[in-house]
């Protein structure tokens, strides 16, 4: 049916649409969500020319229409002009624009990112506005990406300072009480004291732990009970020995605004990443990009397994956590220290194992090849949860044949901040 009203409406939302799912699709990045990665994201905006998750696009709905405006990729509906700027644009070039635009100690968001730290980082990101005219033309777009370049946060030169009271949940009472911490170069600190005003305490003394940043990982959490909605996971590597279940210590601190989260986390990779080396001139080369991965680098895979002792008796039920090179087990989610911690390398092996009842969906790790070390048994909820365990740890194993870490940081470390 022709009319002058359908010049410039597409059909009715969906991805059934053919001009719509032809936009999307054409490029393959748009299967992940442009600001967090998220995967099969169903937004878009339209006048940033980008595929969103729900949690991002609720994050793009905050800022002023002009600059980013959201529809469903199924329930709204579609002008064709909308349609070609998210054919033009998509997320793999548009974020050679926006993700420039961004400070080195935030490069991107993940579905990890807790709301206050996410907001704030695609506010960075797109509050110069959005780019759909530099992607129409090549010579345009070169342009634009120097400017969105040269106008991102500076690389700093000295290291930062910050100091404040945050709280932090007990080892032994599992209550949160605020401690005092201190950032410096090259260590953060806190102070087992008393809070009996908002400012330094008088007569601090001796710190109850002083952890090097090279040695330390800041995770974001969002999905535990902290004592606020902003939570960070502090994981220090305070013991030499490898292997040793005390090797690694979590810490669990919670801050009180999203504001205050990125003030602490913006100056400790800030810190690191001058410990770790990063000059100017390093920007855009392959040694920079691997240390500026190693600042915002997060866990890679944790979750609740059963696991089994040595002699294959006596399931329990243990967190797990999965390092860049270290598989940690651990009696519960908030443990100080791990119940063991499993060394991954280029000769560890893992294999499902077949079904067996009443303990299916299990898998072993092997330290070594299979049939000589030390091997473990994991059993999943469920055959394609032990399957992506398996697929996860052998990546890993994998990579570690060829990725070395960035120099200045311990080669054992489990990296990131």
């Amino acid at each position: 049916m022709d009319g002058a009203g359908e010049a410039d409406v597409a059909e009715r939302a969906s991805l059934a649409s053919p001009a719509l799912e032809a936009a999307v699709y054409a490029d393959p990045m748009n299967d992940r969500c442009a600001d967090c990665g998220a995967p099969n994201p169903e937004w878009a905006s339209v006048s940033l020319g980008v595929v969103l998750c729900i949690q991002c696009a609720g994050v793009h709905r905050s800022l002023p229409p002009h600059i980013s405006k959201i529809k469903s990729l199924k329930l709204d509906r579609w002008m064709n002009h909308e349609i070609e700027a998210l054919r033009v644009v998509g997320n793999t070039l548009a974020a050679s624009i926006y993700d420039a635009r961004l400070s080195y100690t935030h490069k991107r968001v993940s579905f990890r990112t807790p709301l206050g730290l996410r907001e704030f980082i695609i506010k960075e990101k797109y509050k110069a506005g959005p780019a759909v005219e530099e992607f129409a033309h090549p010579a345009a777009h070169n342009t634009a990406v120097e400017i969105a370049k040269s106008t991102a946060s500076p690389l700093a030169q000295k290291p930062r300072q910050r100091e404040g009271w945050l709280m932090k949940k007990g080892k032994d009472t599992g209550k949160w009480c605020p401690r005092w911490f201190e950032l410096d170069f090259p260590t953060l600190k806190y102070w087992a004291c008393e809070k009996k005003g908002d400012g330094k305490p008088p007569d601090l003394g001796a710190p109850k732990e002083t952890m090097r940043l090279t040695d330390t990982m800041i995770t974001l959490r969002s999905d535990r009970t902290f004592a606020t909605k902003f939570g960070l996971q502090i994981t220090y590597r305070q013991g030499d020995q490898e292997g040793d279940v005390n090797e690694f210590r979590n810490f669990f601190v919670s801050v009180e605004s999203g504001q205050e989260l990125t003030e602490w986390l913006n100056d400790i990779r800030t810190n690191k990443a001058l410990l770790l080396g990063l000059e100017p001139s390093m920007l855009g080369t392959d040694k920079g990009e691997a240390i500026i991965a190693d600042l915002s680098r997060e866990v890679v895979k944790e979750g609740w397994l059963q696991k089994t002792g040595p002699k294959g008796t006596g399931w329990k039920k243990r967190w797990v956590i999965l390092h860049d090179n270290r598989l940690l087990y651990y009696a519960s989610e908030w443990a100080a220290t791990a119940k063991g911690n499993i060394v991954i390398n280029k000769s560890c092996t893992v294999e499902a194992v077949p079904e067996r009842v009443p303990h299916n969906h299990c898998f072993i790790v092997c330290t070594s090849q299979v049939g000589s070390g030390r091997s473990y048994l994991f059993q999943a909820e469920t055959e394609a949860a032990a399957a992506e365990w398996v697929d996860t740890i052998r990546s890993v194993c994998s990579n570690i044949e060829t990725e070395e870490p960035p120099e200045g940081a311990h080669a054992s470390l489990p990296h990131g901040t």
